[in-house]
């Protein structure tokens, strides 16, 4: 009795020893570890698709991402985590709203350096919407009103003279060097040229009505008596 159930169970056990050796083995059960060699396949881009292996420090290195932590993960945890970073990436690409120019910023300076949330990368100016802002002096602010007409000519090309017109006057003066102005923002009555950028300077004249050429030539000089010998 004791026999027969000895030998039953041996053949018990070894009937199940083939079952044990025919379970498949998935690749996919194990996580990756320090010198795997891991080949990485993007559908449709190039720079992706390559072999890697994983470093000392559990991490690898791809084109445009930097170094992603991979150690420990398994093959489709390490899919996933690379399919996020390429999410992130295909919609970092920056556009502005309006065509412009960019007056500031510098792409290969900003190439492989790491970005935060909120940094500022490029500045763009919208080149149809310029307008000309004057430093009228404190001593002439009086003459101008809104709707002025006057010329603009720039540094760049002073033989050219553009058509401008009064806007807004600020209300508060700025202290400079050579004085108080206030900055009086003037719009372009005629076509903006493709050759204008933001922070170019020039001299400007608005027109305040006709003055004889003697008050011209001495109003400056009768004001400085006038306040200095208060009369």
């Amino acid at each position: 009795m004791n026999q027969a159930a000895r030998l039953f169970l041996l053949i018990l056990i070894g009937s199940s020893l083939p079952c044990l050796a025919q379970l498949p083995v998935q690749s996919s059960d194990f996580p990756i570890g320090v010198s795997d060699l891991l080949d990485i396949s993007v559908l449709g881009v190039a720079d992706f698709t390559r072999e890697l292996r994983v470093s000392a420090n559990g991490t690898i290195r791809m084109p445009f991402l930097g170094e992603i932590a991979v150690a420990g993960l398994t093959p489709p945890q390490a899919e996933a985590k690379l399919d996020l970073i390429r999410y992130h990436l295909a919609n970092a690409e920056m556009r502005a709203p309006f065509s412009g120019i960019v007056v500031e910023g510098d792409l290969k300076e900003l190439q492989g350096a790491p970005v935060r949330k909120g940094d500022v990368l490029f500045k763009v100016a919208r080149i149809e919407k310029m307008y000309a802002e004057l430093d009228v002096d404190e001593r002439d602010v009086h003459e101008i009103d809104v709707d002025r007409d006057g010329e603009i000519a720039f540094v760049s090309m002073p033989e050219e003279k553009f058509p401008i017109q009064v806007e807004v006057i600020n209300p508060v003066a700025v202290a400079k060097e050579e004085g108080n102005v206030f900055p009086v923002r003037c719009a372009f009555t005629g076509d903006i040229k493709t050759w204008w950028r933001p922070g170019m300077s020039g001299i400007a004249k608005v027109s305040v009505g006709k003055r004889n050429l003697l008050w011209i030539f001495t109003h400056r000089t009768i004001d400085f008596f006038r306040l200095f010998f208060w009369i």
